[in-house]
């Protein structure tokens, strides 16, 4: 099936076909891509391909099938990761106040070592470097515990009945009703 993808109709495309050279750099190109990203258009635009060509590779390339089976596994890796850096390592984000990035302040001081003020009698500051913190994913986090202890913290649903359900006159009514229906067979 993979000599197939050498004798797909290009008449009619933009670009000639790819040797084999070229397709098999190009197939491990993408492939390192979705392997750290688990993207077919960045692994696609990386890769210098289409969309279409990808899954033209896909459907007729047993061996890209493959490799692409086995990439899966790191692609499942790199998400996993992803999930717990942002959930329990938190991601570094700038700090921002009234849409403008936050700086240290790092007060002016004179030879003497005390703090030099403007004509105002207020402490001059240097804009030092910005501000930065560290943003958690709260849904991240709640995410990986229940799939690493869902037995502690899966979702517990308790449903309550009260009262009595009177079965044996239930009984009753559908065996009249089915009597019915036989004798309406009849």
């Amino acid at each position: 099936m993979s000599d197939d993808i050498d004798n797909i109709d290009t008449s009619n495309a933009r670009y000639k076909p790819l040797t084999p050279e070229q397709r098999a750099r190009k197939q491990a190109r993408f492939l390192a891509k979705y392997r750290r990203s688990g993207n077919i258009k960045f692994s696609c635009s990386y890769a210098g391909i289409s969309r279409q060509t990808f899954y033209d590779w896909q459907k007729n390339d047993d061996a890209f099938k493959a490799q692409l089976a086995d990439a899966e596994p790191d692609v499942n890796d790199t998400l996993d990761e992803a999930a717990y850096e942002r959930g329990v390592e938190g991601v570094p984000s700038y700090v921002v106040s009234n849409g403008h990035m936050v700086y240290e302040e790092i007060p002016m001081l004179d030879q003497g070592g005390k703090p030099k003020l403007d004509k105002y009698d207020k402490q001059i500051f240097l804009r030092g470097k910005p501000l930065v913190e560290r943003k958690y994913s709260d849904t991240l986090l709640v995410t990986l515990l229940k799939a690493r202890m869902p037995e502690k913290y899966k979702d517990k649903q308790q449903v309550e009945v009260s009262g009595s359900v009177d079965v044996a006159g239930f009984k009753e009514l559908l065996m009249q009703r089915l009597a019915r229906l036989e004798e309406s067979k009849e």
